[in-house]
């Protein structure tokens, strides 16, 4: 069964999300098997948590995996790819709760990143990347996971796009209070609520049918010394 996908979205960084995710992560993990994915890209790092951190050293993670993959002409990932995928998920010091990384602790993050042939897994047919994913969700709810966490990219990108509207069930924005985040944050929202045909399509892909995306704005983090504000 595929697991329960929700993303962490925010217009802009500095907001709380992905501290914000980690502490749903660790909540989720007591109502069984959770994974926390770093999907932030272009500034990954989730795996630096020290709360979340076990013995031993990250060595990849999926910058690692995506070049590999990339490599078989952008088939659907086969056996060989999955035990890949499983090598990458690394367990934390909590019960149930493991952490996908972009990359290792001693990998030069830019350059795994210039390796990915990001034009040709988004920008000609995003459908690509969808049905990579989605075979990824599908493999762990096979593996027992009952939540999958992501962590997003900020601001109006590709994959924030796809990760934001056609991977999950639901999708949490989060946002501080500044004019120009909230600007910004309330358009993203706008656009996903629009629910047009074309993001219908992308969303559904050749699955079967899946429920229209939940959105939960989140203001983070909020200022105790303001009263009207909290």
């Amino acid at each position: 069964m595929r697991p329960a996908v929700i993303t962490f979205y925010s217009y802009k960084g500095g907001v709380g999300r992905t501290l914000l995710a980690a502490n749903m992560a660790v909540a989720l993990a007591r109502r069984g098997k959770t994974l926390l994915w770093d999907f932030d890209v272009e500034a990954p790092g989730l795996h630096r948590l020290r709360a979340l951190r076990n013995t031993g050293a990250v060595k990849a993670g999926f910058f690692d995996w995506l070049i590999e993959w990339q490599k078989n002409k952008l088939r659907t990932p086969g056996k060989a790819d999955l035990q890949r995928f499983n090598g990458l998920l690394y367990e934390t010091a909590l019960n149930n709760l493991a952490i996908l990384p972009a990359h290792g602790d001693e990998a030069d993050a830019a350059a795994l990143y210039s390796c990915i042939q990001w034009h040709s897994l988004l920008g000609n047919a995003p459908e690509v990347a969808r049905d990579l994913i989605n075979a990824l969700m599908d493999h762990l709810g096979e593996q027992g996971y009952a939540h999958v966490l992501l962590d997003s990219r900020t601001g109006l990108t590709d994959l924030g796009a796809l990760i934001s509207g056609a991977i999950p069930d639901a999708t949490v924005l989060v946002g501080g209070y500044g004019a120009q985040n909230l600007h910004g944050l309330g358009h993203v929202r706008e656009a996903l609520l629009r629910n047009s045909q074309a993001q219908k399509s992308l969303r559904q892909g050749s699955g079967p049918s899946r429920a229209d995306l939940r959105l939960f704005a989140v203001a983070s983090p909020i200022p105790q010394d303001d009263a009207k504000l909290l």
